[in-house]
């Protein structure tokens, strides 16, 4: 049995501010694009991916307050779309369709999209144990 398994990180800079908008079905979207650099000096290349995020990690991407320049680390499945163009020509468009999981300016780490912090005080739901070691069964 093979395992295929499509999953790209994408960690460079934003090209442009990230667009947000609805989609038909009332969605979501946050879209932008990454650019990512690999060689040495005169050999130096540069990728451009095209990144798209939908419903939850869209909010999250937002919440990031992301802009141009930043550096982001993308984490996602890489899609390509098919559609018919108004011209009857078939177009395609290659994506990494995931989240955003960091953003930095310069070295220092702004946001981060796992930031859970526990609350404290909370109870847990449904009387769960409460803590007293002598009311444990064994």
């Amino acid at each position: 049995m093979a395992w295929d398994i499509n999953t790209q990180i994408a960690q460079g800079r934003l090209t442009e501010d990230p667009k947000v908008r609805e989609s038909q079905n009332g969605q979501k979207v946050v879209t932008c694009s990454i650019a990512t650099s690999y060689g040495k000096d005169d050999k130096k290349k540069t990728e451009f991916h095209n990144f798209v995020s939908f419903g939850y990690d869209a909010d999250d991407a937002e919440g990031l307050e992301l802009t141009k320049g930043d550096s982001v680390i993308a984490v996602g499945q890489v899609k390509t779309r098919k559609w018919e163009g108004q011209d009857g020509q078939t177009k395609r468009r290659t994506e990494l369709v995931g989240s955003i999981a960091l953003r930095r300016r310069g070295r220092k780490q702004v946001s981060q999209r796992m930031d859970y912090q526990p609350q404290r005080d909370a109870k847990p739901a449904g009387g769960a144990f409460d803590g007293d070691d002598d009311d444990m069964p064994f």
